[in-house]
This record gives structure tokens, C-alpha cells and sequence, in this order.
């Protein structure tokens, strides 16, 4: 941001306030045949655009809000005569223009991201990030891990070199013996196979009892980013050949992934298939009714749905990746004070981690500076709790 903002003084800016509410999560709606990197250079572009059309300098203050208190100037400059020595002295200072100084925000000055893009062929939901705070929260988000879920449209009797319909063409196959029921079957194979995987990638043994604990608090989710696609459920939600149509729920999948799906299920079904269309409906608590349309791409809408997206970021909603906000949450803390009013001596396997300890209480803090609801005063005195807890672990480590 350029330091002419300091010329301003008091007067209460329109820019001052969209700059300062845009500032958080949002959702866009990306279409087929663009990138997701060139679909935000598209939106960043529209937002400085919106910012920098906003009244700015004080010529510009002046025009807008007829502040004529902070600014003076010539009203009808052919009535001034063109001698040097009759000159007013209510000319307006040029250094300070908008013509001379430049566009009050450039492309530096905003820091917009986005997470798990979806690439030309795709379109859907995309989770954008916008400014400090929009940061800190696509970090949370990514630590969550969401589960995401898309409709998948393929096409069976040919295939192509990277799996979509515009690609060099390879074979041509029939698929007259396909029907639903087949199609259900390979469906129902794939989601079994990876349900062992899930817990694989979870870092636990599927036949131990931390598996079934871990199953019994809910969605089993990977340990990290790097690790293969899961998918959590798969199922035809149309059928009419050589058309159809998969609704997969996965995580750590991308859209490539997804594409040679759908031609691993034509081998599969000893004939070939192209993925036409790839339609992300959801990205966890994220669904197409947040999204904002190309048309909706500015300023006043995307601050609307900021404040829309902020209401739905509560730490029940980022936490899911946590043990403590999992499952039985309520009943890990319950059993944890208990034993502190009853004085018994913790082990290192009854209190969570550090990492996890440290990340709660960085949440809580940006929950109250960002103006939400903290945890209730229940969980605050079981956290405190926990930190005695620890304590007194190190203690004994110590000694």
C-alpha cells in the first residue's frame, strides 16, 4: 500500500472499511476451462480493481462526499485569467494526485490463496483465503481435513491418453454388457479396498483395538497431506449407457486422480471410459449454495460471504483432526479432571500431546481476537486441567 494513505487525516474512508472486512474465508464457484490459479488471478484482479475504484485521494474525497472542509480547489478554472500574477491561491496540489502517484493498492498489498484447486476440466466449490486472518484459517482448514465430495460423469467405449475426452485417442471399445448392477459391484470393491487403507494411512493396524477406538469417534482421516487418495464412498447416482455418473467422497484426491478412476472402472469392467465432467459439490462444510458466481466477483459480495464463511468456522468444525475434539471429547477431559481432584498420578499416555495442546490454545486466542465465542467455560477449566496434568508429567520426567 502506497504511503499517500497517510495524507488523508480523519476522514472516514470507504476504502478504509471494505479493506478492512475483507479479511477471511470465502467460497467461489470455478467453471470448466480455467485453471484454479487463473481463476484467482481473475478474482485478485477484480479486487483491486473494487479497492482502487473507491474514493482515495482528497480530489477524489472531494468529488464523492463534497468534503470541502479538507479541500480546496477551483471550481471553474475558464473563469481563471491566464496571467501569472492574478494565479489563485486555491489551486489544487498535483502531488497528491492520483494521476501522479498511482492506484492506492497494488498487487502486493492483497494475499489471496486457496486450497486443493481443481484443475480446467473440473468445476465447483473453491475455498479461498484473504488476507492474515484468511491464512491462519486455510491452515486450520488443511489441518482438518475435510472430507470432499464430487459427481464424476464418464463416458464408457473409448479411451484416451489422460483419461479426459479431449485426449489423443487410443481405443475404441463395446459396452453393451454393461449394466447398473455391474457397476455397483466395482463400486462397492474400490470403497471396501480402501477402507482398510484409511486406517493404513491413519498410522494404526485395521485389526487393533486402536483401530476400533479410533473408528468408534467417527471419520477416519489421514495422518498428513502426502499421503494416496482415500475415497470414503463411492456409488452410480446415474446410469444411462454409455452416460454415467459416480458420487465419490474422498481425501487427498485431485482431479487427475478422480479422472483415472473412472478408467480403472472401465478396465475393470472389461471395457474403456473417459471421465466428461468433474463437479465438486462440497468441501466439508463448505456447499455450492456459499459460493459466489463470476458475476459476484467484487468487493461488496465477497465481504458479505467472509462474514457468511466466519460463522461456520467454529472449533467443533476445525478441530476434527484433533483427538481432544473427536469422538469422545467430553469424556477424555471428564476422566482427565477427575484424576486431578482426586490426586492420582497421570501417565504420559492419558494427556495429548503437546503439539495438539499448543494448536487448542492458539485457536482459542484467535477465536476471542477475531470476535468469536470461545470454548465454553466448562472445557476452559478441563483445559486448565490438562496443563496441570502436564505439568506435573514433566515433574516426574525431570526427576
Amino acid at each position: 500500500m502506497r504511503l499517500t494513505r497517510l495524507y488523508l487525516g480523519s476522514v472516514k474512508l470507504a476504502m478504509d472499511t471494505y479493506f478492512n472486512h475483507l479479511n477471511g474465508v470465502f467460497c467461489i464457484y470455478k467453471h470448466t476451462g480455467v485453471s484454479t490459479e487463473k481463476a484467482i488471478f481473475n478474482l485478485k484482479d477484480r479486487i483491486l480493481k473494487g479497492l482502487n475504484s473507491l474514493p482515495a485521494y482528497d480530489h477524489e474525497i472531494a468529488k464523492y462526499y463534497k468534503e470541502k472542509d479538507t479541500l480546496k480547489q477551483v471550481q471553474d478554472w475558464s473563469s481563471v485569467p491566464m496571467t501569472t500574477s492574478s494565479v489563485p491561491d486555491t489551486v489544487q496540489d498535483y502531488s497528491k494526485h492520483k494521476l501522479v502517484l498511482g492506484e492506492m493498492f497494488l498487487t502486493d498489498d492483497i494475499y489471496l490463496n486457496f486450497l486443493h484447486g481443481i484443475n480446467r476440466y473440473s468445476s465447483g466449490v473453491v475455498v479461498c483465503g484473504l488476507g492474515k486472518e484468511g491464512r491462519k484459517y486455510l491452515e486450520m482448514i488443511k489441518m482438518a481435513k475435510y472430507l470432499r465430495v464430487y459427481h464424476v460423469k464418464g463416458r464408457f467405449g473409448y479411451a484416451t491418453d489422460n483419461f479426459y475426452t479431449d485426449g489423443n485417442f487410443i481405443e475404441r471399445t463395446t459396452y453393451a454388457h454393461i449394466n447398473k448392477g455391474k457397476l455397483d459391484r466395482v463400486c462397492s470393491a474400490a470403497q471396501s479396498a480402501h477402507q482398510r487403507l484409511m486406517f493404513v494411512c491413519a498410522g494404526v493396524n485395521p485389526h487393533s483395538q486402536e483401530a476400533y477406538e479410533l473408528a468408534s469417534q467417527g471419520l477416519v482421516r489421514p495422518a498428513d497431506d502426502n499421503t494416496t487418495p482415500i475415497l470414503y464412498g463411492i456409488k452410480c447416482i446415474e446410469f444411462t449407457p454409455p452416460d454415467f455418473t459416480l458420487e465419490v467422497h474422498a481425501i487427498n484426491e485431485d482431479s487427475d486422480y478422480l479422472a483415472q478412476l473412472v478408467h480403472d472402472i472401465g478396465l475393470q469392467l472389461k471395457s474403456t471410459a473417459v471421465c466428461t465432467h468433474i463437479h465438486r459439490n462440497r468441501y466439508g462444510i463448505f456447499n455450492l449454495d456459499l459460493t459466489l458466481l463470476k458475476k459476484e466477483w467484487n468487493i461488496q459480495e465477497i465481504a458479505k460471504n467472509i462474514t457468511t464463511c466466519r460463522a461456520l468456522l467454529t472449533p467443533e468444525n476445525l478441530l476434527t483432526n484433533i483427538q481432544l475434539t473427536t469422538g469422545n471429547n467430553e469424556q477424555q477431559l471428564d476422566l482427565l479432571s477427575e484424576s486431578v481432584q482426586n490426586g492420582e498420578g497421570p501417565s504420559k499416555d492419558d494427556i495429548l500431546k503437546d503439539r495438539a495442546m499448543q494448536e487448542l490454545d492458539e485457536l482459542r486466542e484467535q477465536f476471542v481476537r477475531s470476535g468469536h465465542k470461545s470454548f465454553s467455560d466448562k472445557t476452559n477449566s478441563k483445559l486448565s486441567n490438562l496443563h496441570k496434568l502436564q505439568g506435573k508429567v514433566n515433574e516426574q520426567g525431570d526427576s
